[in-house]
């Protein structure tokens, strides 16, 4: 859907500016006057072997005899009777033409600036000496209130264009919360993760069963364990891979998890976009502070993602896609080495 509308996008970018570009709309313009003949004909003879036959007697008879009285075959039609120079030599005039009226436009200005308003001054005044400083003052004036009126045309100009970009952004955000109206909760009590040493890093993944919809929302708890640990989640389209050469990061996915090394204390929050780290590990807190995790992430209509630790939000993603929503795992890991990590209140919000 985004890149049908960056498509549509561009297209209508494209058709403005050659409508609005005044060489091409009177080209055109000009081509389908000069030309109307051959439109005529185009839309009145359904064949070309017998035009005569083909023409709709009901039209009347003079524009029939006008247009068609030499007609032996349309292509013989075309070649007589198209016109390019002339169009051209319009289209050609036109930016010309544009400055000149321009051009005439300021002249006029100024000429109704300095004799025209200051004769209806002196008129209104009834006094045919008005002085030169009473004329150049109320110029001056009128002046002013010419420039204030142009400001505030400029203004509500640039009003208009954000009023128009708001709208936008709302019809956009309005569109997305028709898509998430319906949604679905899926909620586990209490989920076991532990190795898996067929898997690369030993990680457990535990996926979420989609059904053709997106993620909205997903929230869990967990005990922090004594030993090193990972836990976290990965989403993304719905080709993506699970493992790749590089063990748990992928293609076309987003793994976002905390973990704890062996003999520390640092609860760390990191994050990777496909196969690269987005940002700097963040560290949110240590085992004192926090013997026990609450991990909310919420995925926005804006194409943000929210991670939000015990209630404090730690970081944010920008650009997630639409179709990087559509496929979800809990990953927890240990690098190989033996785990068990349990994690409760599991749940899930899933969007159409």
């Amino acid at each position: 859907m985004e890149l049908l509308k960056d498509i549509f996008d561009s297209l209508r970018g494209n058709l403005r500016e050659r409508v609005t570009n005044p060489f091409l709309a009177t080209f055109f313009t000009s081509l389908v006057i000069y030309n109307w003949k051959i439109l005529y004909a185009f839309i009145y003879i359904t064949h070309y072997k017998d035009v005569h036959k083909e023409i709709n007697t009901e039209l009347p008879k003079e524009i029939h005899k006008d247009v068609f009285q030499e007609i032996t075959s349309l292509e013989d039609f075309i070649n007589k009777n198209v016109t390019w120079f002339v169009p051209l030599l319009w289209g050609l005039a036109a930016p010309f033409l544009l400055n000149l009226s321009k051009w005439l436009s300021r002249i006029l200005h100024n000429l109704t600036m300095d004799r025209i308003y200051p004769s209806i001054f002196k008129y209104i005044a009834g006094n045919e000496n008005v002085s030169a400083e009473t004329h150049n003052s109320l110029k001056n004036s009128l002046k002013s209130k010419v420039a204030l009126l142009d400001l505030k045309d400029k203004e509500l100009e640039s009003s208009n264009k954000i009023v128009n970009e708001l709208n936008s952004k709302i019809k956009l955000l309005e569109d997305e919360k028709l898509k998430i109206t319906n949604s679905r909760i899926e909620e586990i009590p209490l989920l076991h993760l532990q190795n898996e040493i067929q898997n690369p890093q030993g990680a457990s993944c535990k996926p979420i069963e989609m059904k053709d919809h997106i993620i909205k929302s997903i929230e869990f708890d967990f005990n922090i364990p004594e030993f090193y640990f990972r836990v976290g989640i990965k989403f993304g389209s719905k080709n993506f891979e699970l493992f790749s050469s590089k063990g748990i990061l992928s293609e076309n996915s987003y793994l976002v998890h905390l973990s704890k090394n062996n003999n520390a204390s640092e609860i760390i929050l990191t994050q990777y976009q496909f196969t690269e780290r987005i940002k700097d590990d963040i560290i949110i807190g240590d085992k004192v502070t926090y013997k026990k995790i609450n991990l909310r992430v919420i995925f926005l209509p804006t194409q943000k993602v929210e991670f939000w630790v015990n209630g404090k939000l730690e970081i944010e993603i920008n650009g997630v896609h639409r179709i990087h929503r559509e496929k979800l795992y809990i990953v927890a890991w240990s690098d190989g080495n033996e785990f068990k990590l349990d994690l409760e209140n599991v749940r899930i919000e899933l969007a159409e």
